[in-house]
């Protein structure tokens, strides 16, 4: 898995860091810009159970007064997304969205390696505004949910 990781990145031209493996996952570190911030971004191969997965972790934390309603945000979009989940860790404010796959049976490929790096950055791009507008107190969890959903309808070209 690794080699067909580093090739995709590569790809890109991205800067990356492997990291030693440890208890065998191998991690790759790297970060990534979005339409409104800057993302930390871990690979996780795990090759005794054949998992690939992405995190990408918000630079920013939540502050604790309003903690849950960026969960109650979060768990709305979770509903809608088709791949991948945000989660909230309350602990710390921290926010991160994942992607994985089980890969055993199956080959990961470059093309894999791409779309879930890709889908991770659409998503944080898509929900980022609504989470902030939560965030600091403008807006209800749902109806910021409703105004990035508008957002996103108002921004695709229309069929005729």
């Amino acid at each position: 898995m690794l080699q067909t990781v580093t090739e995709a990145l590569d790809s890109w031209d991205m800067t990356y860091s492997v990291v030693p493996p440890t208890k065998g996952v191998q991690i790759i570190e790297f970060g990534m810009s979005g339409l409104y911030t800057n993302y930390r971004c871990i690979i996780s191969m795990d090759s005794g159970d054949d998992v690939f997965g992405v995190y990408y972790i918000m630079p920013m934390k939540i502050i604790p007064e309003q903690r849950s309603n960026v969960a109650r945000y979060l768990a709305a979009v979770n509903y809608k997304v088709i791949i991948g989940h945000f989660d909230l860790d309350f602990r710390d404010g921290e926010v991160r969205f994942k992607v994985s796959t089980i890969v055993k049976g199956s080959q990961l490929s470059r093309e894999m390696v791409k779309q879930m790096v890709g889908v991770g950055i659409k998503s944080l791009d898509k929900f980022f505004p609504g989470m902030m507008a939560v965030q600091f107190g403008k807006i209800a969890p749902f109806e910021a949910l409703q105004n990035v959903e508008q957002a996103n309808t108002a921004s695709q070209p229309q069929s005729q």
